[in-house]
């Protein structure tokens, strides 16, 4: 008496979904990589931030609880690193200054108008009420869109 190879095909999927149920395992006829192996593990991290002690203070904290009391306290590290880095701007070859602007732009950042059209346009989309939102919108397109004209001109 001959089975039907569909049939077995069939058991054998439901003998899988069976011993996937009874042993916690994850169900994959295609065995595709998933990953399971390494998401089942014990996490790591807890384990690692125990390890190290917790610091209590850092050096410039205590500093700054010194400095409340008029006392100073010296941090070696810190002024050899100053002195180092005075040493590379002496010799010109300290880092250069950070950009505020993109190129050409400086002149439109400058602009007195600018800082108050950047503080509105912060002002528009930290607001959460809409009518707040629509009533500073003209105001900013007003400062903003002739300053960019007459910058490009």
């Amino acid at each position: 008496m001959s089975v039907p190879k569909a049939r077995i095909v069939e058991q054998a999927r439901i003998l899988d979904l069976t011993r996937c149920g009874i042993f916690s395992t994850t169900f994959n006829p295609t065995r595709i990589r998933t990953g399971n192996k390494i998401l089942r593990q014990r996490l790591r991290g807890p384990s690692l931030v125990s390890y190290y002690p917790k610091l209590e203070f850092t050096l410039r904290e205590f500093k700054d609880e010194f400095a409340k009391l008029d006392l100073e306290m010296i941090d070696e590290e810190e002024d050899d690193r100053d002195e180092h880095l005075e040493g590379l701007k002496f010799r010109g070859k300290n880092a250069p200054k950070k950009k505020r602007a993109p190129p050409g732009m400086s002149a439109l950042s400058e602009s007195p108008l600018f800082e108050d059209a950047l503080k509105l346009t912060w002002l528009y989309y930290r607001g959460e009420d809409k009518a707040e939102k629509f009533s500073i919108l003209p105001v900013i397109l007003e400062m903003v869109i002739p300053m960019v004209l007459r910058f490009y001109q």
